[in-house]
């Protein structure tokens, strides 16, 4: 499973380092794709971000929203250690990372 710590990060991460402005869900999905690649040999994967940021300006966006909910906010490094050190495959029963990731539809 993805927190909403790695989700609200990703966010994060992605409008400030390529001015992305996504929602929650976006950064979920952002994340678990980036799950998949890590959990296998794959060179690309496609992710179909679902929302945008822009009603989440007062929350996932707002520094102190974040605080009051006690949000640990990682950076690019952080999030780059803990893929590493997830183990899709093994977390994931029955998914084939590779496999889903050479689908194409």
């Amino acid at each position: 499973l993805i927190d909403d710590h790695h989700a609200i990060s990703m966010c994060r991460i992605l409008a400030r380092e390529n001015g992305l402005l996504l929602g929650g869900s976006a950064g979920l999905v952002a994340y678990g794709a980036l799950q998949c690649l890590y959990g296998s040999s794959a060179k690309s994967v496609l992710a179909i971000m679902p929302d945008s940021g822009t009603n989440y300006l007062d929350t996932l966006y707002d520094d102190r929203w974040v605080d009051e909910k006690q949000i640990k906010l990682y950076g690019v490094d952080a999030m780059r250690q803990d893929l590493q050190a997830s183990d899709f495959k093994r977390s994931r029963p029955g998914v084939d990372a590779e496999h889903l990731a050479s689908m194409s539809y």
